[in-house]
């Protein structure tokens, strides 16, 4: 049934009211509230008076419940009770005879249409021999911009890590409070918004009894939202009814472990009060007939006057260019030819204020070329792709059917729905997958995998006509989770599937989103790198290109020897990228690897020397606290097969006598599994007073590369006050350069 062609002209109305909408709406299913009493009547007659079962407790949609968007009410599947539901009422209204909902296992899925406004909303369930099930259903507005974003923080006092690192949008960078009860942290957003959602990213140490509070002045607070079943490693997406604030505040009560309360990120979402919603923008359409370099570029898009006067800015590539460069007129923007100064893809946006951004892809040729093939196939397809894309940039695996290996714990399903608060997750063992049915062949070249934390770390990409035969596009052996951006030729495919062969935790393969993107655009040759001819142990490493700043923009990951690069351990730059000098422990070759949407990788090898450094701490006298169990000679004997071993408490201590003084900056703690989760390292001179120059309360085993100011420094301690075992602390090897 299409539910548009039931709604004639006299209903498209603007209402504020949500059962007004809702009586509006269905006055085209001829549908009316049915009373209570009747129901009760009805379903009292249908049971003979027998015993009613209890139903399924229903859980209302907190994630998407925005206006205009499906909403999910989930419950514990119980199949004899679906098949008995004889009623499914939405604010009075029986929807069960209609195409507005669908019930399935462990969901009931309302149709978009339903919502058109904020509200509260009333839905009952009832089914023949069984009490009535019901639930309260909030609807709030989508905002998605984040206010927090870089916004001044207070916390509780004696945080371990600053309240700033929670609203830095760095997913690498957390708060950390003190080890204990009844902390806070609260953002100042600047200026009084309508706030109607918080999303609150935790890292292992999260709250599980939490309030979330909104001031306009700081001191007065209202409590908007308050739960006791917060978990670790666990995103809380937070909707309430929009409410004025400036100020924003987590208060935790209780903590989920012995740490502090502990914060990847706080967002906050709303808009000024006195901003009206944000409307959609015109759709862009890329120039296909004369888009070769050195012509005038041709942007159409169907005409609003309101979008075209309220535009802010244009950019190509990420760059905002001047007024002059570009003409606006009625369905049609025309940007000069200089704005393109190659024949490559570029990125045309525009920002009108009110309005939602607007993206197009629009790739520029070279002179003389048509785009297209020099020698055309002789029977070409009868609806070949279109050059540039017709919609490039589409998620074509959004809701389509799937499969996975068997014995899965959560659905594959929930890999291909859009939602961030559920997925896919495999029995637990290698050799795992899951597959998306794109329903007709289609030319794809990109597909991205959002992991959650049991991420897969050997895997490939395949593809296949009949879901039968298939063929590897994509492979690797050393990923590391988060979301893997994976480009690759253009391929005409119907099912597409991750095949996973090693994990990367003991746990299963787990995906929060698996999305299959159609283009039909090949590789473009990445950038060149050019290695250092000066790199050193301890210093930064600067790699060298030609400066390319679409490729730039398109920079999704950065590994070193196969290993992913923090953001926040390099900096990229207009012809260049320096490493962090921590990244290059030992001198040797490492191989540089960047990858690039829509590009092939680049890599090259970099030869690190150990210029003028060496290890000062090589078979120097040590001393230990208390009695070891292995001794503190073996961790400067430059085995690492040896070791010294702590007792079993903390706190422990380890250092090293250099013989006179010398200048160092450069640490390196060689650790065994039994490392040391929070130390401080020390200098002295006279081996009396102590300067502490590297503390952390996040180390970790393996090999810590501590760069640290140039100091002068005679005995070098490490002092171990946490460990990451139960066991003492064991160190193979330490090194002072």
């Amino acid at each position: 049934m299409n539910l548009l062609s039931k709604i004639t002209p006299r209903n498209v109305l603007k209402v504020t009211s949500m059962s007004l909408a809702l009586s509006v709406l269905l006055s085209s299913y001829n549908l009316s509230p049915v009373s209570h009493a009747t129901s009760a009547s009805i379903q009292s007659s249908a049971t003979n008076a027998q015993q009613l079962l209890d139903a399924p407790k229903l859980i209302a949609d907190s994630t998407r419940n925005t206006v205009r968007r499906n909403v999910d009410i989930e419950f514990t599947d119980d199949l004899a009770w679906r098949n008995a539901i004889t009623a499914v009422k939405l604010n009075g209204y029986d929807l069960s005879k209609t195409s507005l909902i669908t019930v399935s296992p462990g969901r009931i899925t309302f149709d978009s249409a339903l919502f058109q406004g904020e509200g509260t909303n009333s839905i009952l369930i009832e089914a023949t021999g069984y009490s009535n099930a019901d639930i309260t259903q909030l609807i709030v507005s989508n905002y998605e911009v984040n206010l927090a974003l870089n916004k001044p923080t207070f916390t509780s006092e004696n945080a371990k890590q600053n309240g700033k690192n929670a609203v830095d949008g760095d997913p690498l960078t957390r708060w950390e409070s003190e080890f204990a009860d009844s902390q806070y942290m609260t953002v100042d957003l600047g200026a009084v918004y309508d706030v109607c959602r918080v999303v609150l990213n935790w890292e292992n140490a999260a709250g599980k009894n939490y309030d979330i509070e909104l001031s306009l002045d700081g001191t007065n607070w209202t409590t908007v939202y308050t739960t006791n079943q917060g978990e670790s490693n666990n995103t809380d997406v937070v909707y309430f009814t929009p409410d004025k604030a400036r100020y924003v505040k987590m208060n935790g009560h209780t903590r989920t472990t012995d740490y502090g309360f502990s914060l990847w990120e706080m967002e906050v979402n709303g808009l000024p009060g006195d901003v009206s919603p944000i409307a959609p923008a015109p759709t862009l359409h890329a120039d296909a007939t004369d888009n070769t370099l050195g012509q005038p570029i041709d942007i159409t898009f169907t005409d609003n006057v309101e979008w075209r006067n309220a535009i802010s800015e244009v950019k190509v590539n990420g760059a905002v260019i001047p007024p002059s460069q570009y003409t606006m007129t009625s369905g049609k923007m025309v940007i000069n030819s200089s704005c393109f100064t190659e024949s490559q893809p570029y990125w045309i946006s525009v920002q009108a204020k009110g309005f939602n951004e607007s993206l197009v892809y629009q790739t520029i040729l070279p002179k003389n070329d048509t785009g297209v093939p020099t020698n055309p196939p002789t029977n070409p397809p009868s609806n070949p792709p279109t050059y540039p894309p017709a919609t490039p940039g589409s998620n074509v695996g959004l809701g389509k059917p799937t499969l996975s290996s068997p014995n899965y714990h959560r659905s594959s399903e929930d890999a291909v729905d859009g939602r961030f608060d559920r997925r896919w997750e495999s029995d637990f063992n290698d050799n795992q997958w899951m597959s998306v049915d794109l329903g007709t062949p289609t030319m794809i070249n990109r597909v991205l995998l959002n992991w959650e934390n049991a991420y897969g770390k050997a895997y490939t990409i395949d593809v296949s006509a009949d879901g039968n035969n298939w063929n590897t596009v994509y492979a690797t052996d050393h990923a590391n989770g988060g979301i893997d951006d994976i480009s690759f030729s253009p391929v005409n495919a119907r099912y597409v599937k991750m095949n996973g062969i090693k994990r990367g935790t003991p746990y299963g393969f787990s995906l929060w989103e698996f999305e299959v993107y159609a283009g039909t655009a090949d590789l473009i040759e990445g950038a060149v790198l050019t290695a250092s001819t000066t790199a050193t142990i301890g210093k930064p490493v600067t790699y060298t290109f030609a400066d390319d700043t679409a490729w730039r923009y398109a920079i999704n990951s950065v590994e070193l020897n196969g290993a992913a690069v923090s953001p926040s351990n390099y900096r990229l730059e207009a012809g260049k990228i320096t490493l962090d000098a921590s990244l290059f422990i030992d001198p040797k070759a490492y191989q540089l690897t960047i990858g690039a949407t829509g590009y092939t990788n680049s890599s090259v090898v970099q030869t690190i020397t150990l210029g003028s450094s060496y290890n000062l701490a090589l078979n120097k006298p040590t001393t230990t606290s208390n009695e070891p169990l292995k001794s503190s000679n073996y961790a400067v004997d430059g085995d690492k097969s040896t070791r010294w071993e702590s007792p079993f408490s903390d706190p422990q201590w380890i250092s090293v006598d250099l013989g006179e003084s010398s200048t160092i900056n450069r640490i390196v703690l060689d650790w065994e599994n039994a490392a040391a989760k929070s130390y401080r390292v020390e200098v002295s001179i006279d081996g009396k007073t102590w300067t502490t120059v590297y503390a952390t309360t996040s180390g970790h085993e393996g090999t810590n590369n501590l760069i640290i100011n140039q100091t002068e420094a005679r005995y070098v301690k490490v002092t171990g006050t946490e460990r990451t075992t139960q066991y003492g602390y064991s160190l193979f090897e330490l090194g002072v350069y």
